[in-house]
């Protein structure tokens, strides 16, 4: 490894920009879930959907842990968007 990248890697300044850029990355990430996520009282029973679409997060995670593809899943919730999923 080269000097330069040495005191690069090792400079704490720029491990917290690195650790600020990834937390905000994340947090932007989850914000986004959020308001694809929702939950509402008397509509399928009170469980996590998508978007208020009739959709539960359960079934969409139950596919994905039974290899589905995501592109069989679009195909099959056509109201769904990648980012949904």
């Amino acid at each position: 490894m080269d000097v330069v990248r040495r005191r690069i890697l090792h400079n704490p300044s720029v491990r917290s920009r690195q650790a600020k850029q990834l937390t905000d990355t994340l947090m932007n990430s989850t914000i986004g879930l959020l308001t694809r996520i929702t939950q509402i009282p008397g509509q399928c029973g009170g469980r996590s959907c998508v978007r208020g679409m009739r959709i539960r997060v359960t079934d969409i995670l139950e596919m994905l842990a039974e290899n589905i593809s995501i592109t069989e899943i679009l195909k099959d919730f056509p109201d769904l968007e990648l980012a949904d999923i």
